[in-house]
């Protein structure tokens, strides 16, 4: 007499979704720590959506997640990274799902999106933080006035301060305009059309920037 295997009645169920985050990108990292990091953000993700599965979300509803993680996350530019990452991988390597380029929104603080632009651009981190030295340094010696409010004028006057006050080589004066014209042009959406004369040695460069600001971005 043959005899049947017994109906299992309880099949195994398969992995929840946070589960299945953690399994796949162990897969595909072979460690644990980018999983838990991409659960996390899904888990906030879902919450943040009363939740409902990501499934039903579309990308908008990603980028009022993100523009919530930008203003209430003390350092959000990491946050914003990672919650972008993970979310990306949960719409395409999870589910599978052609959503295209999730959004990204900018951080509030201007530093921070002068590092987001250098990234994008691929810049190396050592020019990301000589960038966001001197864009700090140009605030600052302006009594903290927003560089959009600012041109041409107070760009030259910074630099030959540069040179009158702190004795800076003309190397280091061009790495200070690079800057200023990266934060402008990239960060600011301000296109400056200039013309550099340099009229004297390195000691004390001279510098004339004939602005006519072409204002496309963001304030």
């Amino acid at each position: 007499m043959s005899t049947q295997p017994p109906n299992n009645p309880n099949p195994p169920q398969p992995p929840r979704l946070l589960d299945l985050v953690r399994q796949i990108a162990f897969q595909r990292f072979g460690q644990p720590g980018p999983g838990e990091r991409h659960a996390h953000w899904a888990h906030r993700f879902i919450l943040f959506h009363d939740k409902r599965h990501p499934r039903d979300l579309l990308p908008a509803d990603v980028g009022r997640f993100l523009e919530h993680v930008a203003h209430t996350e003390k350092d959000p530019l990491p946050c914003l990274e990672q919650a972008h990452t993970a979310l990306t991988f949960l719409y395409h390597d999870v589910l599978g799902l052609n959503v295209g380029e999730l959004p990204f929104p900018d951080p509030p603080r201007l530093l921070d999106r002068l590092r987001r632009a250098c990234r994008v651009r691929q810049l190396s981190p050592n020019t990301e933080d000589c960038y966001a030295m001197w864009a700090e340094r140009f605030i600052r010696c302006h009594h903290l006035r927003h560089p959009n409010t600012m041109g041409a004028p107070e760009i030259e006057w910074f630099l030959t301060d540069l040179a009158a006050k702190g004795h800076v080589s003309a190397s280091t004066q061009n790495q200070a305009l690079n800057a200023l014209l990266f934060l402008y042009q990239h960060v600011l959406g301000i296109e400056f059309f200039w013309l550099v004369a340099v009229s004297a040695s390195l000691a004390s460069p001279e510098f004339r920037l004939h602005a006519q600001p072409r204002r496309g971005g963001r304030g």
